[in-house]
């Protein structure tokens, strides 16, 4: 356990430096990797899987009472979140296919599972977040290869068949396994069992995901280097695209009146499960489409999500004042 929290606690400078040392060695020794090409598929089940089997789909039935948070998570996620990528990519061309469908993969992803842990650090409304993850990875398995085929197949032929298979073998079939796996868990152990040990989960996952950022950064890293350019304008056009769904993500909590807890949940709605975006660029546009969703993950996502942690608080009472604000109109209306 010391050992996968070690993983989770330094996951930021941990990708960063393995980035770096896989560019690095794919420079000197890139047949090395081109022979650990094939362990990539394996990389991505083992950093899927363990993923799906935390998701409660019991959740669900908090559906209907939670309309608001609902409603606005969806409207961010499913129409901003494809539309605001469009324009920025309109307005700050990139060039290499493959790269560009990396970042439209982040951007129309479902939820991050990690914004549940970045809700509680902020005192947010935990299990609203983890609501929003169950419904938008279900709503993915559809959203997602319609908003690809929609967005990059103007610029790169984009199979349907090979995309759906994809969606499949890396959302669907890691889904059912987690499910089954997290039942009979449960089952056998009991449910205090499994959350004790439902942070392994999670260290096992990093694994993957490490040895996926060095095999695909030896095989591809050494574009980025040739074409600065590629990751200048990427990491621009991921950090508008953060910065508005964050500031419109606020602004929404503010007219729809929702506590503090629930504006922070919403806020962290807006970040992107770089784990089902990687898997499927890869398996679908090659290793370079994994190097664009990085973009919008470790470059800009993951340490936006941790600077939120500072800044959040800082609204807390703009939105208690608001509430009190309310609290005492009723009281006034009452006394009348």
């Amino acid at each position: 356990m010391k050992f996968f929290n070690f993983l989770k606690s330094h996951m930021f400078s941990l990708t960063i430096s393995l980035m770096v040392l896989g560019t690095l060695l794919g420079y000197y020794f890139h047949s090395v990797f081109m022979l650990l090409k094939p362990t990539l598929p394996l990389a991505l089940f083992v950093m899927l899987y363990p993923m799906m089997i935390g998701p409660d789909f019991k959740r669900l039935e908090q559906f209907k009472s939670n309309g608001k948070y609902i409603s606005s998570n969806l409207f961010l996620n499913l129409l901003i979140s494809p539309l605001l990528i469009y324009v920025l990519l309109q307005l700050i061309p990139i060039n290499n296919p493959a790269f560009l469908a990396g970042l439209v993969l982040i951007a129309v992803a479902p939820m991050a599972g990690s914004a549940a842990a970045f809700t509680g650090l902020a005192k947010g409304n935990v299990p609203l977040t983890l609501l929003g993850v169950t419904v938008t990875l279900l709503i993915s398995i559809v959203s997602v290869p319609i908003y690809t085929k929609l967005l990059v197949g103007t610029v790169i032929y984009v199979p349907a068949a090979k995309l759906f298979y994809s969606i499949l073998i890396y959302v669907i079939l890691p889904l059912v396994l987690g499910q089954l796996t997290r039942w009979l868990w449960i089952r056998k152990k009991g449910e205090a069992h499994f959350k004790s040990k439902k942070e392994m989960l999670s260290g096992v996952s990093m694994i993957g995901m490490y040895w996926m950022v060095i095999v695909v950064f030896g095989l591809e890293g050494m574009i980025v280097l040739r074409h600065p350019n590629l990751a200048f304008k990427a990491i621009a056009i991921m950090l508008i695209f953060y910065t508005t769904l964050f500031a419109l993500a606020i602004l929404i909590s503010k007219l729809l009146r929702l506590k503090y807890a629930d504006m922070v949940s919403l806020y962290y709605s807006t970040c992107k499960n770089m784990s089902i975006s990687t898997a499927l660029s890869i398996s679908t546009f090659g290793p370079l489409g994994a190097i664009g969703t990085a973009m919008g993950g470790p470059f800009t996502d993951m340490w936006m999500m941790i600077l939120s942690l500072r800044f959040l608080p800082k609204l807390k009472e703009m939105f208690n004042h608001s509430s009190g604000e309310e609290a005492s109109i009723n009281a006034k209306m009452v006394q009348g």
